[in-house]
C-alpha cells in the first residue's frame, strides 16, 4: 500500500512538473546554451584557436576555448578533474527534482526561478563533459566561448546562469532577512524581553485562529 501510494506521488510529481511554466523555461534555457555552444564550434571549425569575434570593441568577444575543469576553467586539463565534475553536475542533476518533490510547495518562486537556472546550467555542462570526447566528437571538454575584455575567463551560457542564479539567490537572502528583521521589529522582538514577545505572539496567534474558526 505504502509502495502505491509513492508511486502515485511520484506520478503526479511528475505530471505537475512538465505542465509547470518554469519546466519549459529550463528546457529552453538548456536548448539555447547548447546551441549556442554549436554554432561556435561550427563557426571555428571544432578546433581552439587565439581568433577572437568583437560582439562589442574592447569589451565582450566571442573566443572558443575547450574546458575539461570545472565552471571557469577551475581544475582545466586533468582527468581526475573532468571525472570529478561530472560526477557533481550528475549529482545536482538527480538531486535537483528530489528536493523540489519534497521542498516545492515551499519554495517561494523567485528561488525555483533561480534553482531552474542552476539546474540548467549543470545538464548544459554535464551534456558536454560527459559527452564530448575527442574519439566520438573530435574535441574534448565543455564548449566555452564568452570572454570580457576586463575578465581573464572565458565561459558560456551555462556558466552564466549559474553565476547569476546564485547572486540572485544571496540578494533575496538578504531582502528576505532584512524583511523579516523589518516584521519582528514591528511586533517588538527587540524591544519586549522574550517572555513578553512569546506571549504578544500567542496573543496574536489566538486571534487569528479565532477570525479562521468564525469564518
Amino acid at each position: 500500500m505504502t509502495t502505491k501510494f509513492k508511486k502515485a506521488d511520484v506520478k503526479a510529481f511528475l505530471l505537475r512538473l512538465i505542465r509547470h511554466p518554469l519546466f519549459y523555461v529550463l528546457l529552453a534555457l538548456i536548448a539555447i546554451d547548447i546551441a549556442s555552444k554549436w554554432i561556435v564550434a561550427n563557426h571555428f571549425n571544432c578546433h581552439a584557436t587565439s581568433e577572437q569575434i568583437w560582439l562589442i570593441p574592447n569589451f565582450i568577444c566571442v573566443t572558443l576555448s575547450f574546458n575539461t575543469g570545472a565552471i571557469f576553467g577551475l581544475g582545466n586539463g586533468e582527468l581526475w578533474s573532468r571525472v570529478f565534475f561530472i560526477i557533481v553536475r550528475l549529482l545536482i542533476t538527480l538531486i535537483g527534482p528530489i528536493i523540489y518533490f519534497l521542498k516545492g510547495q515551499k519554495i517561494k518562486t523567485r528561488y525555483k526561478v533561480c534553482l531552474a537556472m542552476i539546474y540548467a546550467g549543470c545538464i548544459g555542462n554535464l551534456i558536454d563533459g560527459s559527452l564530448y570526447w575527442e574519439s566520438t566528437v573530435g574535441f574534448n571538454g565543455v564548449i566555452d566561448w564568452i570572454q570580457f575584455s576586463f575578465f581573464p575567463y572565458i565561459f558560456n551560457l551555462a556558466d552564466a546562469y549559474i553565476t547569476i542564479a546564485v547572486f540572485l539567490v544571496i540578494i533575496f537572502i538578504i531582502i528576505d532577512e532584512v524583511h523579516e528583521v523589518r516584521i519582528k521589529n514591528r511586533q517588538g522582538a527587540y524591544t519586549l524581553t522574550p517572555e513578553e514577545y512569546e506571549k504578544k505572539m500567542a496573543e496574536e496567534n489566538r486571534k487569528k485562529n479565532g477570525m479562521h474558526d468564525s469564518k
